[in-house]
This record gives C-alpha cells, sequence and structure tokens, in this order.
C-alpha cells in the first residue's frame, strides 16, 4: 500500500499486553480480534527507542520501504526498485 508521498503504509492494530516468563500474554479477546490461535507466532516490530534515532539522519526513512519478497537478494530488490522494474 502506498500513501500520498510514496511511501509504504501497512495496516497496523495497537494492543496492550503483559509479559509473563518471557512470553507476550494477550488476552482471548485480544488473540480473537488479531485471529490468532493459542501456540502461533506472531512477528513483532519494535519501533526504534527514540535515544537510538536522535540526531540520526535516516531516522525518516525506518520503514519506508516494503519487506523483500521472500527469496530475493537485497542488492537485487534495490536494483529493481530504482530501475523501475
Amino acid at each position: 500500500m502506498s500513501d500520498a508521498e510514496g511511501g509504504y503504509t501497512f495496516p497496523m492494530t495497537t494492543l496492550e499486553a503483559r509479559i509473563e516468563n518471557g512470553k507476550v500474554v494477550l488476552t482471548p479477546e485480544q488473540a480473537a480480534e488479531l485471529g490468532l490461535r493459542e501456540g502461533e507466532v506472531l512477528p513483532v516490530t519494535i519501533a526504534p527507542h527514540e535515544a537510538e534515532t536522535e540526531g540520526n539522519p535516516f531516522t525518516r526513512w525506518i520503514g519506508t520501504l516494503p519487506p523483500l519478497p521472500d527469496g530475493e537478494e537485497s542488492a537485487r530488490f534495490y536494483r529493481r526498485l530504482r530501475d523501475g522494474e
């Protein structure tokens, strides 16, 4: 999905969860909302901490490119992106 400025946006849901024994715990209602079943693996993306990005000129670009298609090498992907293939 592209936004008006040509960047990529992804649908997001924000939930509050707790950590128990090193695991993220969701309520049954939250799991149902996300379509998850017990034992299912949930990929998690963590936003960079403010301290890590403070003064970094590349901060505005974090998350603007789409994820790489499965199995494609990054150099080949970015060449295709650059050359408009």
